[in-house]
């Protein structure tokens, strides 16, 4: 019984830890675009 709880534990804390790493995959996802579309400005502004 006790182990069973346990499993249920890890498999939550793996499933929390997989949605941060996506959290932070989207994150840094958005940060290039944001880096690149600020270059883009730059670029059209000296145009």
């Amino acid at each position: 019984m006790a182990r069973d709880k346990n499993k249920e534990r890890l498999e939550e804390e793996r499933r929390e830890q997989e949605l941060r790493e996506e959290q932070q995959a989207f994150t840094d996802s958005a940060r290039n675009l944001d880096d690149q579309n600020q270059l883009t400005d730059t670029q059209n502004q000296q145009k």
